[in-house]
């Protein structure tokens, strides 16, 4: 009988057959994003013999256009990787320039990069850029603008995470908030209900 995937049992004795681990990082200019992401393949259970270790160390950097959240520099590299002809597909990446990080940009990257078109690795930090940068621009703006200015800037529901999930669906909880007042970054998280946002709105209406 197998365990259950809530069970831990056993687990601090068993070494990994396989790990992954991805990292991306978005630093802000005042014209772009930079976002770097890297992704490593490592079997832990090799270290120290002649078995393979690392199987792939791959990085995705791409600049991406702070006003039109299109990508407007992109470079791939691989430091490791399982076969000679693994690094010759590295510069069909540069292809992302052009692409929007917003709306349909997953259809896109399947469409230019998916299977034997690009490297699935390589496709996997691409997919991981696009809801990073997105993160990227109120954790950005909430750092440089006072409480005013967030509040102002988010009037609206936000075009760039519009239909990017259930709660950022149109007519969605994220949507119900903002109109109701909420904004990102303006309280703590995570954001209340919308039912409470709108209780503490008539609360605040009634001092």
């Amino acid at each position: 009988m197998s365990e259950p995937l809530s069970s831990s049992m056993h687990e601090q004795d068993r070494v990994p057959a396989h790990r992954r681990s991805i990292t991306v990082e978005v630093i802000d200019y005042p014209e772009y994003f930079l976002a770097e992401a890297h992704l490593v393949d490592q079997r832990p259970w090799a270290r120290g013999s002649e078995q393979v270790e690392i199987v792939h160390d791959l990085t995705l950097r791409v600049k991406v256009d702070r006003v039109s959240m299109v990508i407007i520099e992109a470079k791939a590299s691989m430091d490791k990787f399982p076969h000679a002809e693994c690094p010759q597909i590295a510069p069909s990446f540069e292809n992302l320039v052009g692409i929007s990080v917003a709306q349909g940009y997953n259809k896109t990257i399947q469409d230019r990069f998916g299977r034997v078109r690009g490297c699935a690795h390589l496709v996997v930090l691409a997919s991981a850029i696009a809801p990073t940068v997105i993160q990227a621009i109120p954790s950005a703006f909430t750092r440089e603008a006072n409480s005013a200015e967030i509040s102002a800037s988010f009037s609206g529901s936000p075009s760039w995470l519009t239909g990017t999930c259930h709660v950022w669906a149109p007519d969605g909880p994220g949507a119900q908030k903002i109109a109701l007042g909420w904004r990102p970054g303006s309280a703590e998280y995570p954001a209340p209900l919308v039912e409470t946002v709108a209780r503490q709105r008539e609360d605040s209406a009634g001092d």
